[in-house]
């Protein structure tokens, strides 16, 4: 049976919150085998909110899980694509990288 978690964060995607929502991340995809993290209540983003978009991305594909970054907010959703980081919304699902179907 896949286990299944929803990270949803209400606060800004910022330095100020970046520590405690780096270790929620984190917890999740060590425990679960999907993971979404849903970021429709953070209206804000610097430099520490896309490090932490990276790091669940990276977190995934490294422990072999399966998830996705859900229901950006436009500001949120502008700034990663004006950075040309769009993937970053992709689901990911290692077992289809790997040609397991």
């Amino acid at each position: 049976m896949t286990s299944y978690c929803r990270i949803a964060f209400t606060n800004p995607l910022t330095s100020a919150h970046a520590v405690e929502q780096k270790f929620q991340i984190l917890n999740a995809v060590a425990e679960y085998d999907h993971v979404e993290l849903d970021i429709s209540g953070s209206a804000d983003m610097d430099g520490s909110g896309l490090q932490l978009l990276v790091m669940f991305r990276s977190a995934l594909l490294h422990a072999g899980k399966c998830g996705a970054i859900t229901h950006p907010r436009p500001a949120v959703r502008e700034a990663v694509e004006f950075l040309r980081m769009g993937e970053l919304f992709a689901a990911v699902a290692p077992e289809a990288q790997h040609g397991v179907a």
